[in-house]
């Protein structure tokens, strides 16, 4: 499945990123939130999810 990491409340001590669909642009609800980018996309190379 290819994935794309996205950041809610840019700018905001509280913005965090989570991962959405590449195709259908939605995001995946099975997936944790994550503080940093980094973090985001450790995850996904751990699950096997292409990043996009």
């Amino acid at each position: 499945m290819k994935v794309t990491i996205y950041c809610m409340n840019k700018g905001t001590a509280s913005q965090y990123f989570a991962l959405k669909d590449a195709e259908e642009n939605q995001p995946l609800p099975f997936t944790p939130t994550w503080k940093t980018e980094r973090g985001a996309r450790n995850w996904a190379i751990k699950q096997v999810l292409e990043l996009v």
